[in-house]
């Protein structure tokens, strides 16, 4: 954790001084299923800045940065997705709290210091509310216009090194709120479950190993065929987004930690004069994305 320096979220509008609270975006779904049109997770979103990232990082628009505390990643009510992802939970891109180390050596090993062209893209996705007492800083971004009467030099200087606002350490305030349970029962579109399909990223896909988990999470059959049981995830996610205790997050941890190379588990390789006996080579072919 000590390689944390602190979160960040912008908006457009100074509205935020009037603020008590960051809300997450809506669950957009009635009591029965998620629409077509769902394709954010129900969140706040930040981005995380670490010693590695913090020149490398590319945060979302707006004037206003507010950082806040580190300390709201020892709650358990939150997502992290190494590429910008919508917030959706995915096999080899999204971190939670019990493996957070690994995500920041994952971004530690995505940035290079000597290469400012190198850009990274995360976001931290909390399931509740944030309170506006976590915010420890206010930083005004200079408008357009102020932009636009920077000297040759400063405007060069400021393409350069967009994030030479933020402030080089690390940044806490008062203690987390414990008490707030996750929510991980939020299903992708069920087309990026297809294996071997090669209209998507891999870093964003998920595998039908990863399906089961998180039917199991969402207490679901997995001997049900793959369609029903998306849609039966999809059935009870207003019911478990309103009854976290409900979910069985064990599943979950058991399949993040059994490779700690990416969010989840990955896919074996053959190595070059190695034999890879039958049994493992079946469960390379199942793990296929």
């Amino acid at each position: 954790m000590e390689d944390i320096y602190y979160l960040v979220h912008k908006t457009k509008t100074d509205d935020y001084k009037k603020w008590s609270e960051l809300k997450p975006s809506k669950l957009k779904t009635n009591k029965s299923n998620i629409t077509e049109a769902d394709v954010q997770f129900p969140g706040v979103y930040f981005s995380l800045i670490t010693k590695d990232n913090i020149n490398s990082e590319r945060l979302y628009p707006g004037n206003y940065v507010l950082i806040f505390s580190y300390k709201l990643l020892e709650q358990k009510n939150y997502h992290i997705n190494i590429h910008d992802n919508n917030g959706i939970i995915s096999e080899t891109n999204t971190y939670y709290p019990w493996n957070i180390k690994d995500a920041v050596d994952k971004i530690a090993s995505m940035t290079n210091p000597k290469n400012k062209k190198v850009r990274t893209n995360n976001e931290v996705v909390f399931h509740d509310p944030i309170s506006m007492k976590y915010c420890c800083r206010e930083i005004e971004l200079p408008s357009a216009k102020e932009i636009a009467h920077l000297s040759d030099k400063e405007y060069d200087e400021y393409l350069s090194n967009p994030n030479s606002f933020l402030p080089r350490e690390r940044i806490c305030s008062r203690e987390p709120d414990m008490s707030k349970e996750p929510f991980y029962c939020y299903p992708q579109d069920e087309e990026d479950y297809k294996e071997d399909n090669n209209n998507i990223d891999e870093t964003l896909s998920s595998s039908n190993n990863f399906l089961n988990t998180m039917a199991k999470v969402c207490n679901i059959d997995t001997k049900l065929e793959k369609t029903k049981l998306v849609n039966e995830i999809k059935n009870k996610v207003f019911y478990l987004y309103n009854n976290r205790n409900k979910q069985n997050i064990q599943p979950l941890k058991d399949f993040t930690n059994k490779e700690k190379k990416i969010g989840g588990s990955r896919r074996k390789t053959k190595r070059k004069g190695k034999k890879v006996n039958k049994r493992k080579k079946r469960r390379t072919i199942k793990r296929k994305q």
